[in-house]
């Protein structure tokens, strides 16, 4: 019994020092890239960010370990394949959006991000409700992500192309 939430404590300390070492590598590129750009009025103070993350991280990795503690099914290993593939696509958003800039592709990996916790949470909504439980305020922050980066991303690109081509 031990050992098995030792397993579970590797899980969340693992998510969590991954995050905090996406957000160092990417914590340059807020004070000034970021920074000027045209954000949401809805964008919350960056300090929500670091609290919003810390939590869903640690949601995020309790719902991982139930999926890598279960018996081996069909449905399993699908939920396996669709966590690993939004935990991958997560964990590059940061340096793709902010240490690359790019607000398209950024926008790509949200909704990639969306598509695979969406099939995760459905793939363990019969037998393992606790995994969707815990993945649904991930998922609903990743809606609200990807409102922010295609806000981000209108008047990024599309705002300048049409005052462009409007002799603006």
């Amino acid at each position: 019994m031990q050992k098995k939430y030792f397993h579970l404590f590797l899980w969340i300390i693992g998510i969590e020092l991954i995050g905090v070492a996406i957000g160092q590598l990417t914590s340059t590129e807020l004070s000034t890239w970021y920074r000027q750009l045209s954000k949401s009025p809805l964008t919350p103070p960056g300090y929500v960010f670091g609290i919003a993350w810390t939590v869903l991280y640690a949601l995020i990795a309790v719902a991982g370990w139930i999926i890598w503690s279960a018996p081996q099914t069909r449905d399993i290993l699908l939920a396996k394949v669709f966590f690993s593939m939004q935990l991958v696509l997560n964990f590059a958003w940061s340096p793709v959006f902010f240490n690359l800039h790019q607000v398209f592709l950024g926008f790509v990996l949200i909704v990639l991000i969306v598509l695979f916790t969406s099939l995760t949470i459905l793939t363990c909504s019969k037998q393992y409700k606790a995994v969707s439980v815990l993945l649904m305020p991930y998922l609903y922050w990743l809606i609200f992500a990807g409102y922010l980066n295609f806000y981000i991303l209108y008047y990024y690109y599309a705002k300048p192309v049409v005052a462009r081509t409007c002799g603006a």
